[in-house]
C-alpha cells in the first residue's frame, strides 16, 4: 500500500472510487484527512512534547535540567523577525505611466492599512514561534465582506400600501458596506495537506476550527444544529459528556475541517460529528491564481519527496541530552559538597560555641595552656575531604561548556554568539563578524520573508479583484473620477475655477473605471505592478539604486569630457555621440534613455561677431573716410570764400567807373552800385548756404 491508499486498493479519483454525492464526498475527504493525520502522527506527538518542554512543564524526570529549547528559541526569535515589514507595490517597469503609478499607490496604501489595523505582526510572530518550536509555521489570508442585504418590498407589502394609500420607502438593493482582508495564524495542529513533497504540487490543504453550537448554527444553519459536540474546550471536560448535560455542553466544541481542493477549485466543510454528508460546498470563493489562500508554510527542513516537518530541536537533541546529564551530575555533586567534619567529644561545648558564633566573635577556652600544648583547636577537628569532589565538579562544568558549544554549532547559535561586538575591536573586525553572524540565519530569514511576501501578495490579489472602488478610495486616500463622464465634468469645473492650465493637467489622470479594469485582470495587473515587502525587495532596490548612481556618474564625466573635446575642434560631434552611446549601451538601467540620447542633436552655433583683426581693419577704414570727408569740407569752404572776394572786387570796379563817367549822377550810381552789391552778396550767401546743406547731406549719407 502506498501513501495514497486509504484501504484495500488504490484511490484513482474521488468521483470514481467514492461517488459524487454529498455523502460520498464526505467519505472521501474523511479518508484523505485520516491518511494525512496518520502520516503526521509521529511529528505531532513529538511537537506536543516540545511545546510542553518549551513552556517549562516539568516532571520528576525533568528535574535538574536546562531548558535549552526555550533558550535557543528566545535567542532566534528577534534574529529572524522583529517587526512587520512595510508592503511595497511598485511599477514592474519603471516607465512613465500615470495609470500604473496610481494603481501602485492604491494597492500599497490599502495593504498598509489592512496590515496595520488587523495587527498582522502578531500573527506572523505566532507562525515564527511555531516554526522555531515544532518545525512548521502557517499563515492564512482571510477575505471578509460586510454585506447589507437591503430591502425589496414584497408584493403583499405593495398591495397593502396601495390599499391604505401609504407610500413605501424606495427599495434598497443589496450592497457591500465594508470589506476586509487580513492575515491569520494557523496553529501547527490545525493544518493538514496532501502528501506531495513540493508545495506547488499540493492537491489540497485543510484548516481545522473548533466551533460551539451558536457558531455552527450561524454558519451552517440546520446542519449546524445536528453536529455532535465531541471536543472539550478545557481539559477537565470529558469528550464523551452526555448530549443532555447542558453544563458540560456549553464547554464542548466540534472539529470542522475546511478543505481547499485545488484540482476541482472547490472548498468543502465537513465534521466528524456530522456523518450525513458535507456541511457545505462552494466553488472557488476567492478566485486566486494559485487557489490556496495560504503562502508556502515556513519549513526549513524539507525534501522533494517528504513534506513532514522536522523540529530543529530534534537535530541537536543528543547535545541537549548530554548537557542535561552533565547538569544533573553537577547539581547532585554540588549538593554533596558540604563543610562537615568530626571533633573530640571532650571539647563539645567549646567547639560548638566556636562553630555557631557570628564572624569576629572570640570564645573563651578553659585550660588554654593545655589546649595550646596539644597544637590548639586544629587537632580537635577533622573536616571531611572535599577537594576531590571540587575538582570533579570543576571538570564537569568544563565538560558542560564543551557540550554547550557543540549544541551552539549544530543549532546555528554560534553564529550569533560570534557576532557579539567588542568595543576594543577594529571596524573591519566587527564588520567581518557581522557578516559571519548571519551566515546560516540568512536562509531562515529569507524563507520567513518569502512567506510574508507571498501572504501580502495574496492580500493584494484579493483586494484588487474583490474590493469596490469606494472602499479602495477610503482605505488608500486616493480620490479619482468615477468614469470618463465624471472626469469631463471635473475638468470643466477646474477650468472655470482654476483656469485652462490646471484643467489641461488633468487630461492624463486615470479614472476608477480605468484602475478597476487593470486591477481585476490577473494578466494586466501582473505586468503593471508587483507586490512585495521591504524585506524582500530591499536588496533589489539597493542594487538598482547603485547601478543608476554608477551610470549617472560615468555619464556625466564622459559628457563633460566629450563636450570639451568637441568645443576645441579636436573631434566631430557625430564621433563623440557614438562614443557616448557605446558607453550608455553597457548599462542595463539606461535602456530607457537610449532612444532619447539617439535623438540628441548638436547645439546651434553662436554668432560670435568679428575677430579682433577684423575690428582693427574696420576702424582704420572708418578713420580714412573721416579724413577724406574733412579735407573735402575744407576745400569747399576755401572755394566759397575766394568767390566772395572776386565778386566784391568787381562791384568796387563798377563803382569807380561809374563815378568817373557820370559825376552828376554820383549819388544815384552809388546807390545803384550798392544795390547791385547787396544783390550779389545775397546771391553769394544763398549759394554758400546751398553748398553747405549739400555737404551736410553728403556727410549724413556717408555716416
Amino acid at each position: 500500500m502506498n501513501e495514497y491508499d486509504t484501504g484495500p486498493g488504490q484511490i484513482e479519483t474521488a468521483d470514481k472510487d467514492f461517488g459524487k454525492s454529498s455523502m460520498d464526498q464526505w467519505r472521501y475527504w474523511t479518508a484523505e484527512i485520516e491518511t494525512s493525520a496518520k502520516a503526521h502522527a509521529k511529528w505531532k506527538a513529538d511537537a506536543k512534547k516540545l511545546v510542553d518542554k518549551y513552556r517549562g512543564k516539568k516532571s520528576n524526570a525533568n528535574k535538574n535540567k536546562m531548558n535549552t529549547l526555550w533558550s535557543n528559541v528566545a535567542t532566534l526569535q528577534p534574529a529572524l523577525f522583529q517587526k512587520m515589514p512595510k508592503p511595497i507595490v511598485e511599477r514592474r517597469f519603471k516607465q512613465k505611466d500615470a495609470l500604473a503609478r496610481v494603481i501602485a499607490i492604491v494597492l500599497q496604501n490599502g495593504l498598509e492599512y489592512m496590515t496595520d489595523v488587523h495587527d498582522a505582526e502578531t500573527h506572523v510572530k505566532a507562525s515564527r514561534d511555531d516554526y522555531l518550536i515544532v518545525g512548521r509555521g502557517v499563515l492564512k489570508v482571510i477575505y471578509r465582506p460586510e454585506i447589507d442585504e437591503g430591502h425589496m418590498a414584497s408584493t403583499e407589502e405593495r398591495m397593502a400600501a396601495a390599499m391604505q394609500g401609504v407610500q413605501l420607502p424606495p427599495d434598497r438593493p443589496p450592497s457591500i458596506e465594508n470589506q476586509d482582508v487580513f492575515l491569520e495564524h494557523v496553529s501547527w495542529d490545525d493544518f493538514l495537506c496532501s502528501p506531495e513533497g513540493i508545495w506547488r504540487k499540493k492537491r489540497w490543504v485543510a484548516y481545522r476550527s473548533r466551533m460551539d453550537r451558536d457558531e455552527l448554527v450561524e454558519r451552517f444553519g440546520k446542519k449546524g444544529a445536528m453536529v455532535k459536540l465531541n471536543k472539550g474546550r478545557v481539559a477537565k471536560i470529558d469528550d464523551d459528556a452526555r448530549e443532555d448535560d447542558a453544563e458540560h455542553q456549553m464547554f464542548k466544541r466540534a472539529d470542522v475541517w475546511e478543505i481547499w481542493d485545488k484540482k476541482k477549485r472547490k472548498v468543502y466543510w465537513l465534521s466528524d460529528g456530522y456523518a450525513h454528508g458535507l456541511l457545505d460546498e462552494q466553488d472557488d470563493p476567492y478566485g486566486l491564481r494559485n487557489f490556496f489562500p495560504t503562502p508556502k508554510p515556513l519549513q526549513v527542513i524539507e525534501t522533494s519527496t517528504n513534506d513532514e516537518p522536522v523540529p530543529e530541536y530534534m537535530l541537536y537533541e543528543d547535545q541537549a541530552a548530554e548537557i542535561n546529564r552533565l547538569t544533573d551530575r553537577i547539581y547532585k555533586l554540588s549538593d554533596k559538597i558540604r563543610a562537615v567534619g568530626a571533633y573530640a567529644g571532650s571539647q563539645h561545648e567549646t567547639l560548638s560555641k566556636m562553630l555557631t558564633k557570628e564572624d569576629g566573635t572570640l570564645v573563651p577556652i578553659e585550660n588554654w595552656m593545655a589546649t595550646m600544648e596539644g597544637k590548639g583547636v586544629r587537632n580537635m577537628v577533622e573536616w571531611a575531604p572535599i577537594r576531590e569532589m571540587v575538582d570533579t565538579l570543576n571538570q564537569l562544568q568544563k565538560s558542560r561548556e564543551v557540550a554547550k558549544q557543540d549544541l551552539y554549532e549544530v543549532s546555528g547559535l554560534s553564529d550569533i554568539l560570534r557576532g557579539a561586538s567588542d568595543a576594543g575591536e577594529t571596524a573591519t573586525a566587527q564588520r567581518i563578524k557581522g557578516q559571519f553572524a548571519t551566515l546560516r540565519l540568512d536562509e531562515r530569514k529569507r524563507l520567513l520573508a518569502r512567506m510574508i511576501s507571498e501572504a501580502i501578495s495574496i492580500m493584494g490579489e484579493l483586494m484588487a479583484e474583490h474590493f469596490e472602488p469606494h472602499i479602495l478610495s477610503a482605505i488608500s486616500g486616493v480620490d479619482l473620477p468615477i468614469d470618463a463622464q465624471d472626469k469631463m465634468m471635473k475638468i470643466m469645473k477646474v477650468a472655470q475655477t482654476q483656469g485652462p492650465d490646471a484643467a489641461r493637467k488633468m487630461q492624463d489622470d486615470p479614472t476608477w473605471e480605468d484602475v478597476m479594469n487593470v486591477l481585476q485582470s490577473d494578466f494586466r495587473r501582473s505586468y503593471t505592478v508587483r507586490v512585495e515587502t521591504e524585506d524582500t525587495i530591499e536588496v533589489d532596490r539597493q542594487a538598482d539604486k547603485q547601478q543608476r548612481i554608477e551610470f549617472l556618474t560615468a555619464f556625466v564625466q564622459l559628457l563633460q569630457a566629450m563636450s570639451s573635446v568637441v568645443a576645441g575642434g579636436a573631434m566631430d560631434y557625430s564621433v563623440a555621440k557614438e562614443i557616448i552611446m557605446f558607453s550608455v549601451r553597457g548599462f542595463s538601467q539606461a535602456r530607457e534613455l537610449e532612444a532619447v540620447l539617439e535623438d540628441m542633436q548638436p547645439p546651434p552655433q553662436k554668432d560670435e561677431g568679428p575677430s579682433d583683426g577684423e575690428i582693427k581693419v574696420m576702424l582704420q577704414k572708418m578713420q580714412a573716410q573721416l579724413e577724406l570727408m574733412k579735407q573735402a569740407k575744407d576745400h569747399q569752404f576755401q572755394a566759397a570764400e575766394g568767390q566772395q572776394q572776386r565778386q566784391a572786387q568787381i562791384a568796387q570796379a563798377h563803382i569807380q567807373t561809374a563815378s568817373q563817367s557820370v559825376e552828376n549822377d554820383k549819388d544815384r550810381e552809388l546807390e545803384a552800385a550798392h544795390s547791385i552789391a547787396d544783390m550779389n552778396m545775397q546771391r553769394e550767401d544763398r549759394a554758400a548756404q546751398q553748398q553747405q546743406q549739400q555737404q551736410q547731406r553728403q556727410e549724413s549719407a556717408n555716416v
